[in-house]
């Protein structure tokens, strides 16, 4: 295994809050329907090395993204307000 030194920081300051910067691996997804009405939403398993899994939103536009697809970290605002984060092509 090759260690690589990072010199920059992995957070980015937005108008939106911190973000993590990191690119991913899509390996899992399913489409939740909460009923008549609300929207339907994307939450997504995506993999990062070195060996970590990461449970979020999954935000797409009309066609969800294939299995194996590079998904990034951006921030989101949760149906409330909260802060979070979510993942995107």
């Amino acid at each position: 295994m090759k260690i690589i030194k990072r010199t920059e920081s992995p957070f980015r300051d937005t108008p939106g809050g911190m973000v993590l910067v990191a690119t991913g691996s899509l390996y899992s997804f399913t489409i939740v329907h909460p009923g008549k009405e609300k929207q339907p939403y994307g939450l997504a398993m995506v993999d990062f090395a070195p060996g970590v899994r990461a449970f979020g939103r999954l935000l797409f536009g009309t066609e969800a993204p294939a299995i194996g697809s590079r998904l990034r970290v951006v921030p989101f605002a949760l149906p409330d307000g909260t802060p979070d984060y979510a993942f995107q092509e």
